[in-house]
């Protein structure tokens, strides 16, 4: 049979890691040091990734696990600050691919 379809790993494989800037976005805007909320997000991303926790519960505990009041539009503000963009080097990795007659 053939290769039809390719399935890649975004995070660090097609795309730089936005989880690092998400988590400096919230340190400066709140104040709150980059370690204590890189620690509050890995302690729920597990229960966040197998879909035991809605995303808005992932970010009130989040922000309640750094002392950080959550406001309804706090989702909104990360959503539309982070910027997911591919590593240069895979571009025309990805145009070959598409060209090739594969589903990406």
């Amino acid at each position: 049979m053939a290769i039809t379809t390719i399935f890649f790993d975004i995070g660090e494989v097609l795309f730089a890691d936005c989880d690092t800037h998400v988590t400096r976005m919230i340190s400066e805007k709140f104040g709150v040091p980059e370690e204590t909320v890189y620690k509050a997000r890995r302690e729920l991303w597990q229960s966040f990734g197998i879909g035991d926790m809605a995303e808005d519960e992932f970010w009130k505990g989040v922000y309640n696990k750094c002392s950080i009041e959550y406001g309804s539009d706090d989702i909104e503000w990360i959503k539309a600050s982070v910027l997911i963009e591919p590593f240069n080097s895979n571009i025309s990795l990805l145009e070959r691919l598409k060209n090739a007659g594969y589903y990406l």
